[in-house]
């Protein structure tokens, strides 16, 4: 039964780092072409009101915050052990 249960927590967590490469890969793209978007001529401000730009870097800056996120959590789950319990584990 430890082998099986330790098989489980081992898929489990290739799912979770698989998932989490995903978002990676995704929101890495998307924090790209929102910050060439950001610096792109057609987002200048036309005005002192005109706060295209500004709203784009923020977005830019938020999807590069959740960059980092997502690379530490693959960071600490690529390190995490598997604990093993078998039958003479406390409960």
């Amino acid at each position: 039964m430890t082998s099986l249960s330790n098989l489980d927590k081992a898929a489990l967590l290739a799912e979770l780092i698989g998932r989490l490469e995903r978002d990676l890969e995704s929101i890495t793209a998307a924090q790209k072409a929102t910050q060439e978007g950001a610096t792109h001529e057609e987002n200048r401000s036309e005005s002192d009101k005109d706060m295209r730009a500004t709203e784009v870097s923020y977005l830019a800056r938020g999807q590069a915050e959740r960059v980092m996120t997502l690379r530490d959590e693959l960071a600490l789950l690529r390190g995490l052990p598997l604990k093993v319990f078998d039958d003479s584990s406390p409960l």
